[in-house]
């Protein structure tokens, strides 16, 4: 299964792609620790009208390969560690909203890794009415969308580590990125041919807790590249975690 860095961006409640131009989001990700007890993110109403938003911790999990809203909450959960300002938002065309998220505090996380989504949704405008149509599955559902971004509640990293297996298939790369450690993996994924150039990159990629590893397919963009080429995994959290490997 292809994941690019967007696939960190998880699409909640989506009927058209044009809808997700309308409602910017960055960063896409948002760690807390120790050294770094609140950040922010920025929200933008990319649309031609005025919008109201939502804001919510929710949860999401893997399921089945994609990632699905789940109703448990499971150990791993951060949403008793999160507290974000403002929950609701309206917003003019091109006017952006500054979401400020913190953390309660590091007591339940130690050397672990806590994770929750926050989700920014679209609220139906008050003169909106859904309206039914003989086609329609049990009916229609009015045009409503929403993003979410992983937010991640970590402590001091003790043993995080990296490793990477990969299979040369012609014009793509096949990798399996495994996670050892507390904590989830962040960073770039780039193949290098034998004279040192760059033939292909995947940016913002991640191995989530609670899961061990994740599967990525690398675009080739000199298949007759010098050979052996080399596939370098490398952090983008600013931690010392890194690995290579020679692809056969």
């Amino acid at each position: 299964m292809k994941k690019q860095g967007w696939a960190l961006i998880l699409i909640t409640l989506l009927f058209s792609k044009s809808a997700l131009c309308e409602l910017l989001v960055y960063p896409y990700r948002a760690t807390l620790d120790p050294q770094n007890k609140s950040l922010e993110i920025k929200i933008t109403n990319n649309g031609k009208t005025s919008e109201q938003y939502r804001l919510s911790l929710i949860q999401r999990e893997i399921i089945n390969g994609s990632w699905e809203n789940v109703s448990q909450t499971p150990a791993h959960s951060a949403k008793n560690l999160i507290k974000f300002s403002p929950k609701t938002t309206t917003l003019a065309p091109g006017q952006t909203q500054t979401v400020r998220i913190f953390a309660k505090n590091f007591k339940g996380v130690r050397s672990l890794e806590k994770r929750s989504h926050l989700l920014i949704r679209q609220q139906p405008k008050s003169d909106e009415a859904v309206q039914l149509s003989e086609d329609a599955i049990g009916g229609t559902v009015s045009l409503l969308y929403g993003v979410s971004i992983p937010v991640i509640v970590r402590g001091n990293d003790e043993g995080t580590s990296a490793q990477i297996s990969a299979i040369s298939n012609q014009n793509t790369v096949e990798v399996t990125l495994n996670r050892s450690g507390p904590h989830s993996l962040h960073g770039s994924l780039t193949a290098i041919d034998n004279s040192g150039n760059v033939i292909g990159k995947l940016q913002d990629i991640s191995v989530h807790v609670p899961y061990s590893s994740e599967q990525f397919l690398i675009d080739i963009k000199n298949p007759s590249a010098p050979k052996p080429w080399s596939l370098e995994y490398s952090d983008l959290d600013g931690r010392d975690i890194s690995a290579r490997v020679q692809i056969p």
